[in-house]
C-alpha cells in the first residue's frame, strides 16, 4: 500500500474494495485526519499506530488479513466508530475508557482471547460486536450503556448468567448463542424494542419468561438447552418471523388464559417455528400449533388428535404415533 504524505490536509480518506495489498503505512504526519477506511481489502500485518491522530473518530480496517494485536487507541478522544472484524487479530481486547465517545465496536471474527473488558465508562456506546474469537469469562453488566441497541457476543467460550439487560431500554438485537452460558433466561418484558433475541446452544435451564411485551420481537431462538417446564403464549409476537424452542428439556403448556400457543391468525409472518416436544394438558388444543411452517412433537391426552392429519405434525400418545 503506497504511502501519503498529504500532511494536514488529509482528513477523509476512503480506499475499501478496491484489492489492496501489503501492510497498512503510517498516517502519523496526518494530524487533521478525520475518518479512514480501509476494508474490504487484502492488507496484511500489524495495524499501524494511531495515536498522534488525535482527530480521528472514524476507523474502519474490517475485511482484511490484518494480524497481530489490537493496538492502544486511549490517546484517540474523538475516536467514534472502530471496525476491526474479519481478520487475524491476537491477544486481549484493550480498554477503551477513554474513548467516551465511541458508539460502535466492532472486533468479531477475529482469534482475540481473554475477558471482555468494562465499557462502563463508555455511555454512548450503541453497537458491539464481539462475536466469533476465543473470549472467555463472565459477560460483564451494561447497565451504564443505556443506548445500547445492538450486542454479539456469540461463539466464544463465556460462560456464568445472563446479566441483566432490563434498563437497556433501547436494546434491539441481542445474540449470546454458542456459549457455555447458564442460568436462567432473565426477563426482558421492559426491553420494548427488541427484535432479535438468540440464546441458542447455551447450558440455560428453568422455564421459558414471558415475551408478550415484545411486541416488535421477529427472532427468538432458545434452542439447544436444558429448558423446561410451562410455556408462555406468543400469540402477542404478531411480528414474529422465527420460533426455535426444539432439543431442550420437555415442555408443557396448559393454556393459560385460554390462549394459543401460537396461532394461525396472530402469527401469520411465522416462517420458520420448529418448537420441538411439547405436553399439552388434557382439554388443552393444541390445533394452533397447525401451521404450515411449525415442526412439534406434541404429547397429548386430548381427544383430537384428528387434526394431526392435516398438517406434518406427529402426535404422541401413550402408545401410537399419528403423523
Amino acid at each position: 500500500m503506497p504511502q501519503f504524505h498529504l500532511g494536514p490536509k488529509l482528513s477523509i480518506l476512503n480506499l475499501s474494495y478496491i484489492d489492496l495489498n501489503g501492510n497498512i503505512p503510517s498516517f502519523s504526519d496526518n494530524t487533521k485526519l478525520i475518518a479512514l477506511d480501509l476494508s474490504n481489502n487484502n492488507l496484511s500485518g500489524a495495524i499501524p499506530d494511531f495515536s498522534k491522530n488525535h482527530k480521528l473518530k472514524i476507523l474502519d480496517l474490517s475485511d482484511n488479513y490484518l494480524s497481530g494485536g489490537i493496538p492502544d487507541f486511549s490517546k484517540n478522544h474523538n475516536l467514534r466508530k472502530l471496525q476491526l472484524s474479519y481478520n487475524n487479530l491476537v491477544g486481549n481486547i484493550p480498554s477503551f475508557s477513554n474513548n467516551i465517545d465511541l458508539t460502535l465496536l466492532g472486533v468479531s471474527d477475529n482469534k482475540l482471547s481473554g475477558t471482555i473488558p468494562d465499557f462502563s465508562k463508555n455511555r454512548k456506546l450503541r453497537n458491539l460486536h464481539l462475536s466469533s474469537n476465543n473470549l472467555t469469562g463472565n459477560i460483564p453488566n451494561f447497565i451504564n450503556n443505556i443506548g445500547l441497541t445492538k450486542l454479539y457476543l456469540s461463539n466464544n467460550s463465556l460462560s456464568g448468567i445472563i446479566p441483566d439487560f432490563s434498563k437497556n431500554y433501547m436494546l434491539k438485537r441481542l445474540d449470546l448463542s454458542y456459549n457455555n452460558l447458564t442460568g436462567n433466561i432473565p426477563s426482558f418484558s421492559s426491553n420494548t424494542k427488541l427484535v432479535v433475541l438468540h440464546l441458542s446452544n447455551n447450558n440455560l435451564s428453568g422455564a421459558v419468561p414471558d415475551f408478550s411485551k415484545n411486541q416488535k420481537l421477529t427472532e427468538l431462538d432458545i434452542s439447544y438447552n436444558r429448558l423446561s417446564g410451562d410455556l408462555p403464549s406468543f400469540s402477542n409476537n404478531r411480528r414474529l418471523l422465527l420460533l426455535s424452542l426444539h432439543n431442550n428439556s420437555n415442555f408443557t403448556y396448559n393454556c393459560p388464559n385460554n390462549k394459543q400457543l401460537i396461532g394461525p391468525k396472530r402469527n401469520k409472518k411465522l416462517e420458520n417455528c420448529q418448537l420441538g416436544q411439547i405436553t399439552f394438558s388434557e382439554g388443552c388444543e393444541f390445533s394452533s400449533m397447525l401451521l404450515r411452517n411449525c415442526e412439534i412433537e406434541v404429547i397429548s391426552n386430548a381427544k383430537s388428535i384428528y387434526y394431526a392429519s392435516i398438517v406434518q405434525v406427529s402426535v404422541v400418545l401413550p402408545v401410537l404415533l399419528f403423523i
